[in-house]
């Protein structure tokens, strides 16, 4: 918005070579500007790309919420899903992702180290 005003400023109020001075130290400080949020939005994110979709559930733990023999549901991160298990689990065990086939997590009984 402020590089609109100062090339309206420019073009319509200014004399030759304020005006020119004026729009380059606009130019100026929008790359400026534009070079300081790009780096801040890289910092706050840790210039690690976002992890998203059905991959990020493989290895993670999660609860079962009823008896898995051979399907059942579990929490995984909050959110609640269909699961199937070669080995049966009881109400509460934990649980780990091995395979997602579409809307079921097929799951194995989590190994305590």
């Amino acid at each position: 918005m402020l590089t609109i005003i100062a090339l309206i400023i420019a073009i319509f109020f200014l004399p030759p070579p304020w005006n020119v001075i004026l729009v380059a130290a606009t130019a100026i400080v929008d790359v400026l500007e534009v070079s300081v949020l790009v780096w801040w939005s890289r910092y706050r994110r840790g210039l690690d790309p976002a992890v998203v979709g059905v991959q990020t559930f493989l290895g993670r733990t999660g609860v079962a919420l009823d008896r898995i023999d051979p399907v059942g549901q579990v929490r995984v991160d909050g959110e609640i899903w269909s699961a199937r298990s070669a080995e049966p689990v009881d109400r509460g065990g934990r649980v780990t992702v091995n395979v997602v086939d579409g809307l079921v997590l097929w799951v194995e009984p989590a190994r305590h180290e």
